[in-house]
């Protein structure tokens, strides 16, 4: 049994690995679809259990996705495909999570590790492709400011400069485009997983 179960890990881990770095969320959720298809064809989901065959998998949250909502999707997605439960473990009252403990059948918890690590890398190449257009945006943004205000070679431009001021930090602290910067990151992974979801949501 245990060959067996190596084997078919092996051809769903093949097959998420194919859009292991596509920032698409429609490939994410085709590659989890086509997995649950395997799933299904080798029983590997089944609600009827005994106890005995029940285990936990804890998971560390991974740097860099630490936001609540993102965590709570990814781990809500690996819990519908699967069929199991879940507990998140928390630090400082709750504040942020460390980690959660995925329970369900033995044979499935090596996938349910597997497929969660996979969506956090997919998440996580969507999030750096994302934040590279959205800085190049606000930095324009800001770039914008500073020629509208005080063009590079004028008396203000040049008399910051000779202090040791950067006129387009500034345009951009001014601008508050930090804070922008991490709303419009936290709205695109809640859209992008969103899509996963909802393509899941399709197949289950």
């Amino acid at each position: 049994m245990t060959d067996q179960n190596d084997v078919r890990m092996a051809k769903i881990k093949r097959l998420l690995a194919l859009g292991e770095h596509n920032s698409n969320p429609n490939e994410a959720a085709a590659a989890l679809a086509h997995a649950q298809k395997l799933m299904l064809k080798y029983g590997i989901v089944n609600d009827d259990v005994e106890l005995s065959v029940i285990g936990e998998l804890r998971k560390e949250t991974v740097c860099g996705l630490k936001d609540k909502e993102t965590v709570c999707t990814i781990v809500y997605i690996c819990a519908a495909v699967f069929g199991t439960d879940y507990i998140f473990n928390c630090r400082g009252r709750g504040k942020s999570f460390v980690s959660v403990t995925f329970i369900g059948v033995k044979d499935n918890l090596p996938l349910v590790g597997y497929v969660y690590d996979f969506l956090c890398r997919q998440v996580l190449n969507a999030k750096k492709a994302y934040q590279i257009k959205c800085k190049k945006r606000l930095i324009k943004q800001a770039q914008d400011l500073v020629d509208r205000l005080m063009p590079q070679g004028s008396k203000t431009y040049e008399r910051l400069v000779s202090i040791g001021v950067d006129p387009l930090q500034n345009a951009y602290s001014y601008l508050e485009l930090n804070k922008k910067f991490r709303k419009l990151t936290k709205s695109y992974l809640q859209g992008y997983l969103r899509a996963v979801e909802l393509k899941v949501q399709e197949t289950i």
